[in-house]
């Protein structure tokens, strides 16, 4: 007899809150969907059919050996190692002469796809564009028109299963951008799926702090006094002609008037540190820098890089192919980059460094079903007792930020509810920076 109280491995990674969405399992076009939270998830109807699909999730707690991270690496053209960062050939900060002004920071991602295309090294690009309603998801473009059009950062959920199955069963070559996660389920599709492998040729990784669910932009939306069910092309990274290059813009089209509207960012606040509004399998992951991409782009907010409004990045280099392309442009100045150490990479992560892998075991040894099999790096327990309530806070105020602005009727109100609860986790990262600052200083 069949135990109907006993889950499928995938319906667990879902009601365990540890599926990103990305769509690496799916199938048919209708499989995805928004769940209550703002977050794409397999529907509960197709949940069945995806049974035995958890070998394609990036987040399976228990991988088979040849499916772990660390198995999947095998392609990667470089003879360097951080555990912090992976494999890497060479680092580099800056920016791209051409596509500068038109991207969110430096331009190096799109140049590299730009030149994959034109040199014949793919045929299309995989990249987050426009849909019909003036949002966000994957789409595949064949020209640098449309792949510029794209290169704005989106802090918007996507899937890529429509996409994956369209390259599936085509003849053509490919070059794709995504976050750690994503390109993780990439490398898991192409192991097990014949008719995709090879034809993805090159993955450009983005350094990720955080996804974010649709409910971070109907929240900033809102502050620009735009009502959800009114938002178009929302623009993340409206860089200002003045300032330093944390300080930007959040615009957004409203629909009905026509009108683009904006808030600052400084003015909003910390997003990320505080983690509003990010999925909770994203406490779960020590990806910071998609470390089985070809090469990975991220935010040179470092000295000098952080001083310009126009914005540089970091770059860092795992595959021989775009080492020669990037060196091509160094020569003929449309890549203005500097070669940079292990140092500085980690100095512009250290944030994000601290929380997603230092203060990794406290979360691991609060959730059960959560495994460390998967993971590259071994998290250490902390005895940091601060710490672990900052990590404790963090995370209340993540489920406060999912739970509540659905019953909210404004971003006014949503502030109003959630400022006892940042307040207190403001306090005590400043009490825990303070504690880090002295035992430092003890220790030398």
């Amino acid at each position: 007899m069949v135990n109907k109280m006993k889950s499928s491995p995938i319906k667990s990674i879902v009601q365990s809150s540890m599926c990103i969405g990305c769509g690496g399992c799916a199938g048919a076009k209708d499989q995805m969907g928004f769940n209550s939270e703002g977050l794409y998830q397999p529907h509960f109807s197709a949940l069945e059919e995806l049974d035995g699909k958890e070998k394609l999730c990036p987040f399976n707690p228990t991988p088979d050996e040849s499916s772990k991270r660390a198995s999947l690496n095998t392609n990667i053209e470089s003879n360097k190692y951080h555990k912090y960062i992976g494999n890497y050939s060479s680092m580099y900060a800056g920016y791209s002469d051409s596509h500068r002004k038109t991207s969110s920071s430096g331009g190096v991602s799109t140049w590299i796809l730009e030149q994959l295309l034109e040199q014949g090294l793919v045929d299309k690009i995989i990249c987050v564009g426009s849909d019909d309603d003036g949002c966000y998801e994957y789409k595949i473009v064949n020209n640098v028109n449309d792949l510029v059009a794209s290169s704005h950062t989106k802090y918007f959920p996507v899937t890529l299963n429509n996409v994956l199955n369209e390259v599936a069963e085509s003849n053509d070559s490919y070059a794709i951008v995504g976050l750690p996660c994503f390109i993780h389920a990439i490398k898991l599709r192409e192991k097990y799926d014949s008719k995709l492998k090879g034809k993805i040729k090159f993955k450009i990784g983005l350094f990720c702090g955080g996804y974010k669910t649709k409910f971070f932009t109907e929240y900033l939306s809102g502050l620009c006094g735009v009502d959800k069910t009114n938002i178009q092309l929302p623009q993340y990274r409206v860089k200002k002609k003045e300032g330093v290059a944390v300080d930007y813009l959040f615009s957004v089209l409203e629909k009905s008037s026509a009108k683009n509207k904006s808030v600052s960012m400084n003015n909003v606040g910390d997003m990320w540190g505080t983690g509003l509004f990010k999925p909770e399998v994203c406490d779960y992951c020590e990806d910071i820098s998609a470390e089985l991409a070809d090469v990975s782009i991220g935010d040179a907010w470092i000295p000098p890089y952080l001083n310009s409004p126009l914005g540089n990045n970091v770059v860092i280099c795992r595959n021989r192919s775009i080492e020669k392309i990037i060196k091509q442009g160094i020569s003929n100045n449309t890549l203005s980059l500097d070669i940079i150490n292990e140092e500085q990479i980690l100095q512009s992560q250290r944030g994000n460094i601290a929380h997603r892998i230092k203060s990794l075991a406290y979360r691991l040894s609060k959730k059960e079903g959560v495994h460390d099999k998967r993971l590259m790096t071994k998290p250490k327990r902390s005895f940091n007792f601060i710490n672990n309530i900052v990590q404790y806070q963090r995370g209340k105020v993540r489920r406060l930020s999912i739970y509540l602005w659905p019953q909210c009727h404004s971003s006014e109100e949503f502030d109003h509810k959630m400022k006892p609860h940042l307040k207190r986790l403001k306090i005590l990262t400043k009490l825990n920076q303070i504690v880090r600052k002295i035992t430092a200083r003890l220790r030398t």
